[in-house]
């Protein structure tokens, strides 16, 4: 090879500069945080959804067990274990799950008109209204004695 054709070899083997490397780099870190942030609220969104649904079978077999047990009842605040829905087949068994639903009732008369926020089903009837909290804890008096 001649020294001519030597050059022009070189000056037709471009690469990347040591800047456009980086600012390759700075958009991709760049498009990835914006994708990770949004992923992740994503994922929380479908978690706290799940959570929701999961509270309002709980509370759904919490109200059909009242409604098939409701002359042995005679509490108007007690707590129903989600094992033991579990075990009277209330509910099915997808994880070793702890806790209670706290059931209430409060009749017309002495209905408190309290705006808490809580997790809670409610179910209103003629007399008064039913209502079912989900308690992460096995706290509260049961309603099986």
């Amino acid at each position: 090879m001649s020294m001519k054709t030597k050059r022009n070899h070189k000056m037709n083997n471009k690469g990347f500069t040591l800047i456009e490397l980086l600012a390759s780099l700075v958009i991709i870190i760049a498009i990835t945080s914006i994708a990770m942030t949004t992923i992740s609220a994503s994922l929380e969104r479908s978690k706290n959804r799940k959570e929701e649904a999961q509270n309002k079978l709980y509370a759904s077999a919490a109200k059909l067990y009242i409604s098939d047990h409701r002359a042995s009842i005679k509490k108007d605040q007690c707590c129903i274990g989600i094992q033991y829905l579990i075990n009277e087949k209330y509910l099915d068994n997808n994880n070793d799950i702890k806790g209670c639903i706290n059931y209430r009732y409060e009749d017309k008369e002495t209905e408190e008109n309290s705006e808490e926020e809580t997790e809670s089903e409610t179910e209103y009837t003629q007399k008064g209204k039913r209502i079912f909290e989900i308690n992460s804890s096995e706290q509260g008096e049961s309603c099986l004695e």
